[in-house]
């Protein structure tokens, strides 16, 4: 959003309740930790009692600052000399609609948990994990200054490691965890220094100083920055560069994606939650916030390091075997798209398919849970050694799981981005705004831009139509029961899917101007009529190649056993690089500091030792 002037008002109502939002959940995961023996089996009842008062209060306060004035409340934190760093709460549109979000999704995983997570040993430590991760996202978004948010961003990465190794006792749970901690410490190092760099340039870690000021060097307003000592713009550049490199691990988007797909060993509510509402977006989130800071160069490297990621990801999602992965590849094409909308200039429409998204690819996540538990269940009773996640043990599941088929096909078709789904409303403003960037670059090489755009609908259409046949529509080598499907499955569900549906969003079904959204975040809509046509012509040419693949058995270059299927399959061999470039490097060099630590220090070290005692020895013996 485009930095605008901010109301400061005493710590009003407003503020009041958005730090009762936002304490809630900490609260209950304090007392769920506390007292893990006492509540037991009954942990979830805490956590919902903190969530469901969060997500009410979350709403009423959308309601007052939906276009009128930000509450922003602050008080002094640090005084160091003449040095004095204010904190506080800053809740705007933008903040409030994240904070229902959020919210929102939060308290249905709590429910969908309650049935997955049924006799888990960990039942309270999940809980108390589940809820402290809620708070540090509430205060993310919350922060209205750069070093709190990144206080923030620090204890959602450190929640997100608990949770992807929340069963430790499995390897790889154990190893996501790390990669996705280390992964992301890459990020954070650089988001560190960018902080530095911008409170060096300005003195100030406020999100909305730091827009007005950055965007009066950008324009050259040389009379309102006299009070800066140094404006130079090349440090503006570093700083944007830097906030940027946090953004891409956080959000996991090229070159730092590769710890998303391997975070699926945690229980796959936690997935739910991570790709929908909390940690991927954090990323995009920042972008959205910090974007008045970015100069042309940094926006152009985030248009072009989204839409390759959005593709990339993409091509990878289309031969996995894992359903989970299919659905973590897809949130990384995703989220591309999100980050290409900020660089092209159009955070509003970044911020409105990270909201679309959420639902639908929480819908995904959960209805993908109730198929891998059911399964789960029924090969371990059965005796039989197959993987509940490998969509080749799948088949023939929409009459198995009904409800879990029709909401699935829902979230689906608001994947594919079809018309009266929430996915097309979102994904076609990006396209378009992209078209009008590239054109304005005035530059062919920006045309890739919309090209890796356009050719990921295509893609999108294809992985999630061959996901839908063979889960729901090939022919099973087992013959399934039917499942049932308990309250606390239907209840989050249907809710997510009547929030995939284009109503909730804009009233015309084909378009989100004059929506109160679009009014709201100020989206500028780019009338493109050929945009939503050849969307819709590009996803049903995917749609249908999966189609004449999977179910009439055409073959196709990603037929089993081609290069091109293992070069996607292996994620374009970016994590082998990385093994080789990075990992493998470090271990030897580890492994010889420890060798000459071991015999070169210690044995000079012992040598010292023993010399002194035999000059000791000596010493005694001839009676010195």
């Amino acid at each position: 959003m485009q930095a605008q002037a901010l109301h400061t008002f005493p710590l009003n109502t407003i503020t009041l309740l958005g730090l009762t939002v936002l304490l809630l959940p900490l609260l209950a995961s304090a007392l769920i930790a506390a007292c893990a023996k006492l509540f037991g089996k009954k942990s979830h009842v805490v956590a919902l009692l903190a969530s469901i008062p969060a997500l009410l209060l979350s709403m009423f306060i959308l309601t007052q600052v939906w276009n009128s004035s930000s509450a922003q409340s602050d008080i002094r934190w640090i005084s160091i000399g003449t040095v004095s760093i204010h904190t506080g709460i800053l809740i705007d549109a933008t903040s409030a609609l994240m904070l229902v979000m959020v919210s929102f999704i939060a308290t249905l995983v709590q429910v969908f948990s309650v049935y997955y997570m049924k006799g888990d040993e960990g039942y309270a430590r999940y809980f108390a994990y589940l809820s402290l991760f809620v708070f540090a996202m509430f205060g993310l978004v919350l922060a209205d200054n750069l070093l709190w948010l990144y206080i923030c961003w620090e204890l959602v990465g450190f929640c997100s490691y608990l949770l992807i190794g929340f069963w430790r006792e499995r390897d790889a749970a154990s190893q996501a965890s790390k990669k996705a901690f280390l992964m992301n410490r890459v990020g954070d190092l650089g988001f560190l220094v960018g902080l530095f760099i911008l409170y060096s340039q300005f003195s100030t870690f406020d999100l909305s100083a730091l827009g007005i000021s950055s965007q009066a060097i950008l324009h050259g307003d040389a009379s309102f920055l006299s009070h800066i000592a140094v404006s130079d713009i090349y440090w503006l550049h570093a700083a944007g560069f830097c906030l940027l490199i946090g953004a891409l691990a956080k959000s996991a988007q090229f070159p730092l994606h590769t710890w998303l797909p391997d975070a699926m060993e945690g229980p796959t509510p936690v997935s739910s939650l991570i790709h929908a509402a909390t940690m991927v977006v954090a990323g995009v989130y920042l972008l959205i916030r910090m974007s008045p800071v970015f100069s042309p160069e940094v926006l152009t490297t985030i248009a072009f390091a989204g839409a390759f990621t959005a593709f990339m990801a993409a091509t990878i999602a289309a031969v996995q075997q894992d359903i989970k992965k299919v659905l973590a590849y897809s949130t990384i094409s995703q989220l591309g798209y999100m980050v290409m909308a900020v660089g092209v200039g159009s955070t509003a429409a970044a911020f409105i398919h990270l909201l679309t998204h959420a639902f639908f690819k929480c819908l995904l996540f959960l209805a993908s849970g109730v198929i891998i538990h059911e399964l789960k269940h029924y090969f371990e009773h059965e005796g039989m050694h197959k993987d509940s996640q490998d969509m080749r043990n799948m088949g023939g599941l929409r009459k198995k799981l009904p409800l879990t088929f029709y909401t699935y096909s829902i979230a689906a078709a608001a994947l594919a981005g079809l018309p009266f789904f929430t996915g097309f409303l979102s994904k076609d403003v990006i396209l378009a705004q992209s078209l009008y960037w590239s054109a304005a670059q005035g530059e062919v090489l920006a045309y890739l831009v919309p090209f890796f755009g356009f050719a990921t609908v295509l893609l999108t259409a294809f992985y999630i139509t061959r996901q839908y046949v063979l889960v729901f529509f090939k022919k099973s080598d087992v013959d399934f029961p039917v499942f049932k499907e308990p309250v606390l499955v239907k209840i989050p569900l249907v809710l997510l899917a009547a929030c995939s549906l284009f109503p909730l969003f804009s009233l015309h079904p084909f378009s989100l101007e004059n929506s109160v959204l679009a009014e709201g975040l100020n989206l500028d809509i780019k009338h493109l009529p050929l945009v939503p046509l050849g969307s819709v012509i590009l996803l049903m040419t995917g749609a249908g190649w999966a189609y004449a693949i999977y179910v009439k058995g055409l073959i196709s270059p990603l037929s089993s056993g081609s290069i091109l299927r293992k070069f996607l399959y292996k994620g374009w061999y970016i994590d082998e690089l990385y093994q080789a470039l990075f990992i493998r490097p470090v271990v030897a060099v580890s492994g010889w500091m420890k060798e000459f630590d071991t015999k070169v220090i210690d044995g000079f070290v012992n040598f010292r030792y023993w010399s002194g005692v035999w000059q000791l020895s000596s010493a005694g013996s001839t009676g010195w």
